[in-house]
């Protein structure tokens, strides 16, 4: 999470996901609540549709799924880039060998080490 948000702003993308994850949590519990009222679940102690309602929840649990391709991709990890947008990254891995030349030139060191 802190790799995808704005510098010095950890502790507010923290608190506002947790915010947003109890929400959903109330808004389940409340959903749940309505479908049970719906089935007759417990009413007059007939619980011969409870099945149906468990079955409901269970289907409906993979349903945040859905929503995955919506977030944002987080920044490469090592380079701090994205690797889809970074070019000079992609061409480089693109036109790198076995041995480590890029398009017919080996990529060096800025620090050269000479042994006396």
């Amino acid at each position: 999470v802190t790799k995808m948000c704005v510098p010095k702003s950890e502790a507010l993308t923290f608190s506002s996901l947790f915010s947003v994850a109890a929400f959903g949590s109330s808004l389940s519990g409340h959903i749940t609540a309505w479908m049970a009222d719906w089935l007759s679940v417990g009413a007059g102690n007939s619980w011969s549709t409870l099945w149906k309602l468990i079955l409901i929840c269970n289907l409906l649990r993979p349903l945040p799924l859905l929503f995955l391709p919506f977030l944002p991709i987080p920044p490469d990890a090592t380079t701090g880039t994205d690797k889809k947008t970074d070019t000079n990254v992609a061409h480089r891995e693109a036109h790198t060998d076995s041995n480590g030349v890029v398009d017919g030139h080996r990529e060096t060191s800025s620090h050269t080490h000479t042994h006396a």
